[in-house]
Protein backbone atom coordinates (compact mmCIF):
# COMPACT_ATOMS: atom_id res chain seq x y z
CA UNK A 1 0.00 0.00 0.00
CA UNK A 2 1.31 3.45 -0.91
CA UNK A 3 -0.11 6.18 1.34
CA UNK A 4 3.31 7.52 2.40
CA UNK A 5 3.93 11.21 3.06
CA UNK A 6 6.05 12.20 0.06
CA UNK A 7 6.13 16.02 -0.01
CA UNK A 8 5.31 19.07 2.07
CA UNK A 9 4.37 22.58 1.10
CA UNK A 10 4.49 25.82 3.06
CA UNK A 11 2.53 28.60 1.34
CA UNK A 12 1.72 32.14 2.36
CA UNK A 13 1.59 35.78 1.37
CA UNK A 14 5.34 36.26 0.84
CA UNK A 15 7.23 33.26 -0.53
CA UNK A 16 10.62 34.97 -0.42
CA UNK A 17 10.19 35.81 3.26
CA UNK A 18 9.02 32.27 4.05
CA UNK A 19 12.01 30.74 2.27
CA UNK A 20 14.34 33.06 4.19
CA UNK A 21 12.70 32.06 7.48
CA UNK A 22 13.04 28.31 6.85
CA UNK A 23 16.64 28.75 5.69
CA UNK A 24 17.53 30.72 8.84
CA UNK A 25 15.60 28.42 11.18
CA UNK A 26 16.49 25.01 9.75
CA UNK A 27 19.21 25.56 7.13
CA UNK A 28 16.91 24.53 4.25
CA UNK A 29 17.65 26.14 0.90
CA UNK A 30 14.89 26.24 -1.69
CA UNK A 31 15.79 26.27 -5.37
CA UNK A 32 13.43 28.64 -7.21
CA UNK A 33 11.15 26.88 -9.67
CA UNK A 34 11.30 28.42 -13.17
CA UNK A 35 8.14 30.23 -14.20
CA UNK A 36 5.75 32.80 -12.83
CA UNK A 37 4.91 31.01 -9.55
CA UNK A 38 6.79 32.21 -6.47
CA UNK A 39 7.79 28.73 -5.37
CA UNK A 40 11.02 26.99 -4.38
CA UNK A 41 11.81 23.31 -3.84
CA UNK A 42 13.64 22.00 -0.76
CA UNK A 43 15.67 18.86 -1.49
CA UNK A 44 14.74 15.76 0.52
CA UNK A 45 18.34 15.42 1.75
CA UNK A 46 17.83 18.64 3.75
CA UNK A 47 14.37 18.03 5.20
CA UNK A 48 13.76 14.26 5.16
CA UNK A 49 11.27 14.55 2.28
CA UNK A 50 11.16 17.05 -0.56
CA UNK A 51 9.12 20.17 -0.07
CA UNK A 52 8.11 23.48 -1.52
CA UNK A 53 8.07 26.96 0.02
CA UNK A 54 6.43 29.91 -1.70
CA UNK A 55 3.50 32.20 -2.23
CA UNK A 56 0.05 30.66 -2.56
CA UNK A 57 -2.02 31.50 -5.65
CA UNK A 58 -4.97 32.65 -3.53
CA UNK A 59 -2.89 34.46 -0.88
CA UNK A 60 -3.81 32.04 1.91
CA UNK A 61 -1.29 30.76 4.44
CA UNK A 62 -1.12 27.03 5.06
CA UNK A 63 1.09 24.01 5.49
CA UNK A 64 0.22 20.96 3.43
CA UNK A 65 1.66 17.47 3.48
CA UNK A 66 1.17 15.22 0.47
CA UNK A 67 0.25 11.54 0.67
CA UNK A 68 1.14 9.32 -2.29
CA UNK A 69 -1.96 7.32 -3.29
CA UNK A 70 -2.59 4.65 -5.89
CA UNK A 71 -5.90 6.08 -7.17
CA UNK A 72 -6.64 9.78 -6.69
CA UNK A 73 -10.39 9.70 -7.34
CA UNK A 74 -10.93 6.69 -5.05
CA UNK A 75 -9.11 8.43 -2.19
CA UNK A 76 -11.07 11.65 -2.73
CA UNK A 77 -14.30 9.63 -2.58
CA UNK A 78 -13.14 7.96 0.65
CA UNK A 79 -12.18 11.29 2.26
CA UNK A 80 -15.54 12.84 1.35
CA UNK A 81 -17.40 9.77 2.69
CA UNK A 82 -15.56 10.28 6.00
CA UNK A 83 -16.69 13.90 6.33
CA UNK A 84 -13.90 15.65 4.41
CA UNK A 85 -14.23 18.09 1.51
CA UNK A 86 -12.43 18.71 -1.78
CA UNK A 87 -10.38 21.92 -1.83
CA UNK A 88 -8.56 21.36 -5.15
CA UNK A 89 -9.85 18.85 -7.69
CA UNK A 90 -7.42 16.51 -9.48
CA UNK A 91 -4.84 18.65 -11.26
CA UNK A 92 -1.91 17.59 -13.47
CA UNK A 93 1.55 18.55 -12.23
CA UNK A 94 4.01 18.08 -15.04
CA UNK A 95 3.88 14.90 -17.07
CA UNK A 96 4.27 12.41 -14.23
CA UNK A 97 1.88 13.34 -11.43
CA UNK A 98 -1.58 14.55 -10.51
CA UNK A 99 -2.46 16.19 -7.21
CA UNK A 100 -5.62 17.11 -5.33
CA UNK A 101 -6.23 18.86 -2.00
CA UNK A 102 -8.82 17.69 0.47
CA UNK A 103 -9.84 19.08 3.84
CA UNK A 104 -10.31 16.87 6.87
CA UNK A 105 -13.51 17.31 8.94
CA UNK A 106 -11.87 20.21 10.85
CA UNK A 107 -10.58 21.94 7.72
CA UNK A 108 -6.92 20.83 7.74
CA UNK A 109 -5.54 20.66 4.20
CA UNK A 110 -4.12 17.35 2.96
CA UNK A 111 -2.45 17.00 -0.42
CA UNK A 112 -2.91 13.80 -2.38
CA UNK A 113 -0.45 12.80 -5.10
CA UNK A 114 -0.77 10.11 -7.76
CA UNK A 115 2.08 9.12 -10.06
CA UNK A 116 1.14 9.00 -13.72
CA UNK A 117 3.13 6.77 -16.07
Amino acid sequence: MNNHVVHFEVSGHNGEQLRAFYQAAFGWTAQKVPGPADHGIVDAAQAGISGGIGSSPDGSSHVTFYVQVDELEAMIHKVVSLGGRVALPPTPVGAHARIAHVLDPEGHRIGLSQAVN
